[in-house]
């Protein structure tokens, strides 16, 4: 049986957020591990929910206990920005209703057929605030640029031209063997890892 901790993560990871919530608070009332870790997980999960202002104070937290948390430091930054626009959280929540299940390997690849590609002309921060780490996005051609877009075809950036032109040939050539996830998000960044 799993932990309680490994349940935890293993929400997150299937994109059941009300739970991750509902356990890393559970985890919190018990736990003698590292607090900084349960608190960033469970601020990230409640920000997931649309829970902007619960995932400051949280973050808040973290930072009073660890005043360098890089995690806590960058992501009360980012959600700041969003916790006043709190009052439609069903916007924000997650549609894939836990569908989707991260492989920890997914990003384990030949360095030769792999890259990690900064978006520019990225899309407004209401949309990027939604996108999570793992999730699957999609290239479409539009005359000499590459744009990436999510499943439901709102986008979400261009690839730079040097690169969205090779990758242009690469799918020309190879069909549609390439692969495209989210490898990290920031307040004004995208980037996506390719996998051909």
């Amino acid at each position: 049986m799993l932990s309680l901790e490994d349940q935890a993560i293993q929400a997150a990871l299937k994109g059941r957020w009300d739970e991750a919530v509902r356990l890393n608070q559970q985890l919190l009332s018990i736990t003698s591990a590292d607090t900084t870790e349960v608190l960033n997980r469970l601020a990230y999960a409640q920000a997931k929910c649309g829970g902007f202002q619960d995932a400051c104070i949280t973050y808040q937290m973290v930072l009073q206990k660890d005043p360098y948390n890089p995690i806590a430091l960058k992501n009360l930054a980012k959600y700041k920005a969003y916790k006043n626009a709190s009052a439609s959280p069903a916007s924000r929540v997650s549609k894939d209703n836990g569908t989707r299940c991260l492989s920890p390997d997914m990003f384990l690849v030949d360095a030769q057929k792999a890259k990690s590609v900064n978006l520019i002309n990225l899309a407004p921060r209401v949309i990027i605030q939604n996108i999570s780490i793992g999730e699957q996005v999609f290239p479409y051609r539009r005359r000499y640029e590459l744009q990436i877009k999510n499943n439901n075809g709102v986008y979400l950036g261009t690839l730079p031209d040097d690169i969205g032109r090779s990758l242009i040939q690469l799918l020309m050539n190879q069909g549609n063997n390439c692969a495209f996830f989210v490898k990290d998000v920031g307040e004004r960044l995208l980037t996506i890892f390719v996998k051909y």
